[in-house]
């Protein structure tokens, strides 16, 4: 599996979900502004998520991988997590108490048509949010 791309990045992290046998890469994209979440199912040899945001290259954002399969994305405008499961979602309570419901990545499965699609989810602009199949 290779992905070509003539881009410069930065902030790059890789890490593995040992029980669906994934690989989760993420970076800064500087041309683009963007920080990207790639999920790439090693078994059938696809990238099965693709995640960016807003993100400046000067903001210094990092992320990484929990044990509970979400990614954490943290920069100058504070933090963000992505559940990466299969999972439909589930409910956390943020620091003041208040429930919140996280929605998974792996629940949007049932957008594909065929299993080889890939799904990307644009939130580069907070205005024109995209999830395209």
């Amino acid at each position: 599996m290779s992905l070509n791309s003539n881009m410069a990045i930065s902030n790059c992290d890789m890490s593995l979900i040992k029980k669906t046998n994934e690989m989760v890469v993420s970076y800064t994209s500087i041309g683009a502004n963007t920080y990207n979440i790639m999920v790439f199912d090693l078994n059938a040899r696809r990238i099965r998520f693709n995640f960016e945001i807003y993100s400046l290259s000067e903001d210094r954002t990092m992320g990484f991988l929990l044990a509970t399969n979400d990614f954490l994305i943290m920069n100058q405008q504070g933090i963000q997590m992505i559940s990466l499961s299969d999972e439909e979602g589930r409910q956390v309570n943020d620091n003041l108490g208040m429930p919140r419901f996280v929605h998974a990545l792996g629940g949007s499965d049932f957008l594909k048509i065929e299993e080889t699609n890939n799904i990307l989810f644009s939130m580069t602009n907070y205005d024109d949010r995209q999830i395209i199949v």
